[in-house]
């Protein structure tokens, strides 16, 4: 919900980092909730997986906004690891799924087996 008296909600993540960063208070609130969440998120991952190192990426995750708040909320509640801002720009997502895309589909032609991260059936299920 955003306050009445604040004019219209914004209309992206562009935007609602801008307003955040002219003061809004409302802004850095939502700012806020936001990289808690994604700090919960990465403490959970750092509880299960112990990975030594979790990376930001996207235009919401490589905002200096949100990595201090991130950071501070995976170290209250997980052991410390480094979490650190991708150097790929925008498109690491992007990239990253195609990898693990390529690496499946070598797999299946190369009969190795597929990537631990990623979850289809068997082999043996797909050839029925």
């Amino acid at each position: 919900d955003w306050p009445a008296g604040e004019g219209a909600p914004p209309d992206s993540a562009k935007d609602l980092f801008a307003r955040a960063l002219e003061g809004s208070a409302s802004a850095v609130a939502a700012v806020a909730r936001h990289a808690a969440d994604i700090g919960r998120l990465a403490a959970g991952c750092i509880g299960m997986l112990d990975p030594g190192l979790i990376v930001l990426g996207g235009g919401v995750g490589r905002n200096p906004l949100m990595t201090e708040n991130v950071e501070r909320v995976a170290a209250e509640l997980a052991w410390p690891t480094r979490i650190a801002v991708s150097s790929l720009e925008d498109g690491g997502t992007a990239l990253g799924a195609m990898k693990l895309a390529v690496d499946y589909s070598l797999g299946l032609m190369l009969r190795e087996g597929r990537h631990p991260a990623v979850v289809l059936p068997p082999l043996s299920e797909l050839e029925r």
